[in-house]
């Protein structure tokens, strides 16, 4: 089997380093990808690491992104006219070994100039490089790249080759003849079965409302037109139910989704519990529901899952139910407190690091701690001004705060719920409103991206299935009151 090294720049390329490594480690193996601390024992030298670990691997990958190569204010003009950069040792340790190195080159970046790298680099610039894309083409470019490692794998003797053959035709027999054996699908696969991508028309429907024209000040890449492509999970019937809060885990060997369902003219909010693999749907709980009194229906944050658990308010007050997820058990009561989205909103990263808010022009005097350092610095005025709208981030480690994004507020449309990728690089929202459309924004990249179109869309919530990054969220169409169709969907790049 191939053994793999990716040579990286953190601040340059993390992001899609990491989705390169998922993909690679899910065809390859996580043993037989190298990328540096994932791979380090503690205690161990790095350097002598690196160069084992490159002696010993078939081929290395070099990420190379727009901040590959920066321009430092030191004596090396260059990072990697340094000696002591750790790129630079990389990929000088991987062309002294005579390795296969292939330059992979990130979106719109473009292959160096011998010119502008160090003597013991330049020979990087006769490799073949390949591009790897941030939005729906990755899944293909990511394909290319494991085709191109493959070409180097390892070939056993043809005696080796035909004993192995032979061991796994009598294996097969052997499955085939025995019905009992339970046979594992990716349940990744199974999702992506029977998905599509939005008509071609979708955008004369559904006109954008974030664009160029009205961006404020901060620079970002725009992507209007590269919508992921999507399927129901479930969809309303007779009874009218819209569906709320779609919330999932990976446990038990199975995917469970979480959500509520409630019609308008019912007293009862519905907890379902849906396995996407079987189609078996269980209502997990019946919650009264009034209006002013009963079960306090927020529709940003009464859900929480915690481990294999699944954890809900049950009542106005703050008494909650927590249910064991893939048991079909009665909920038992838990003291457990989910805070409710209030107008100073704010989603904290993952990693503790990051923290974001809309930026709507709320009085920040009166809001709470979080929300006001995602917002600090900034001049706040009341959301009926309606100077502008977007998403503002506090980054904990560097007491620095930035815009996202800023739009010109136009009175038909917010930002609605938050919600981060697991590894703290993205965050996916929703303008909810009558125009609510799914984004999503990479931080390192500083990309906006419209993954849903439609404009009945709402609750994203993010899910990451063996290396490949989904979304849940809720599609509904009404007249009044009355639900039409809601659906619960789920979507992939």
């Amino acid at each position: 089997m191939s053994k793999v090294f990716i040579s990286y720049r953190r601040t340059d390329s993390k992001h899609a380093t990491g989705r390169l490594y998922d993909y690679l480690a899910s065809k390859l193996g996580a043993s037989n990808v190298f990328i540096d601390i994932d791979s380090i024992a503690p205690g161990e030298r790095f350097d002598e690491k690196i160069k084992r670990t490159i002696k010993r691997c078939d081929t290395v990958l070099v990420m190379i992104g727009l901040d590959w190569n920066p321009r430092e204010d030191g004596e090396y003009g260059f990072r990697l006219n340094n000696p002591e950069d750790w790129v630079r040792k990389e990929i000088s340790a991987a062309l002294a070994s005579s390795k296969k190195i292939i330059p992979i080159l990130i979106d719109e970046t473009e292959m160096p100039k011998a010119g502008s790298l160090p003597d013991d680099l330049v020979a990087l610039t006769a490799r073949h490089a390949i591009r790897l894309r941030s939005g729906v083409d990755f899944s293909g470019d990511a394909r290319k790249i494991s085709k191109a490692i493959g070409r180097s794998w390892f070939r056993p003797i043809l005696l080796a080759s035909s004993l192995l053959l032979l061991l796994i035709a009598v294996a097969f027999g052997v499955y085939k003849l025995n019905p009992v054996i339970d046979r594992p699908v990716a349940i990744a696969q199974v999702i992506m079965d029977g998905m599509s991508y939005p008509d071609q028309d979708v955008e004369k429907k559904h006109p954008n409302l974030i664009v160029n024209s009205r961006i404020i000040g901060e620079k970002y890449g725009l992507i209007n037109d590269r919508p992921w492509r999507r399927k129901p999970l479930a969809v309303s019937d007779d009874n009218k139910r819209e569906f709320f809060q779609p919330r999932a885990v990976y446990t038990h060997s199975d995917l469970h989704v979480l959500y509520l369902a409630k019609a308008w003219h019912e007293p009862t909010i519905f907890v379902y519990e849906l396995k996407p693999k079987s189609g078996e749907l269980y209502i997990v709980d019946q919650l009264p529901y009034s209006y002013g009194t009963g079960y306090y229906f927020d529709d940003e944050a009464n859900l929480a899952i915690r481990g294999e658990y699944l954890y809900y308010f049950w009542d106005s007050g703050h008494s909650g139910r927590r249910y064991k997820i893939g048991s079909q058990e009665p909920p038992k009561d838990a003291d457990f407190y989910i805070a409710r989205k209030s107008q100073f909103y704010t989603s904290i990263s993952p990693n503790g690091r990051f923290i974001v808010a809309p930026n709507a022009g709320y009085v920040s005097d009166t809001a709470p701690e979080a929300y006001r350092l995602a917002t600090r610095g900034q001049q706040q005025g009341s959301l009926s001004e309606g100077e502008f709208t977007g998403i503002s981030l506090y980054d904990k480690k560097l007491d620095s705060n930035s815009i996202l994004f800023k739009q010109k507020y136009t009175g038909d449309w917010s930002i609605g719920s938050i919600i981060w990728s697991d590894d703290s690089e993205a965050i996916f929202f929703d303008n909810a409103g009558a125009v609510a459309c799914v984004w999503k924004y990479t931080i390192s990249h500083r990309v906006l991206q419209k993954i849903v179109p439609e404009h009945q869309t709402r609750s994203p919530f993010f899910l990451r299935l063996e290396g490949r990054d989904f979304i849940l969220y809720v599609e509904t169409t009404k007249d009044g009151l009355e639900v039409l169709t809601s659906r619960l969907m789920i979507a992939t790049e």
